[in-house]
């Protein structure tokens, strides 16, 4: 089983449509997609497996895309580490999977973390920059310039897409030769 990890800048920046785009680009995968989001609402671990595919909400957006199976996880803040157990049970389940959340790094060991970014935005989440030397590529949004804010990952490989495009064909190759790569490892 392959684990790829996706995490973002901020919020809003794409991290949702990477995740789709890689989803459809590689339906061999028979992907399992999980949405984790820390949230000061709830005291609770939440876990919500989706059944709709749709656009309203990212996790229906995942089955859309052509993931096998769709998952949201709401954390209490400051509670991660509360939805791992959970999250290792979903992950054992399946044959690949794509998590939404730069947090998981400090739990998680996948085959491969990618950081979105928007080089131009000035909002980057602290997940991000305690998690940035566990990132081994960079998708930047429409610009790979990096401003100062996000020094941590300038020596990491980029890949720039344009939405409404949120992959190229390098990211594909590129997700795809490090997933080979790491199950021929094994």
């Amino acid at each position: 089983m392959a684990i790829v990890v996706i995490g973002g800048q901020t919020r809003g920046v794409g991290k949702t449509s990477v995740v789709c785009g890689l989803i459809e680009a590689m339906p061999e995968r028979q992907w399992t997609a999980v949405k984790m989001s820390v949230h000061g609402h709830s005291a609770e671990v939440e876990v919500l497996e989706e059944t709709t595919s749709g656009r309203d909400k990212d996790s229906e957006r995942y089955l859309a895309a052509g993931a096998v199976r769709s998952f949201y996880i709401s954390v209490p803040e400051r509670g991660l580490w509360r939805a791992i157990p959970r999250l290792l049970d979903i992950l054992a389940e399946a044959k690949d999977a794509i998590v939404e959340s730069a947090s998981v790094l400090e739990y998680l060991r996948p085959e491969l973390a990618l950081a979105v970014v928007d080089p131009v935005a000035d909002d980057v989440k602290d997940s991000l920059r305690l998690m940035a030397e566990r990132f081994d590529a960079v998708v930047a949004i429409r610009s790979a310039d990096f401003t100062g804010a996000l020094r941590e990952l300038e020596a990491k490989p980029r890949f720039v897409v344009r939405p409404p495009v949120y992959g190229s064909e390098k990211l594909k190759a590129f997700v795809r030769e490090t997933l080979m790569k790491n199950e021929r490892a094994r």
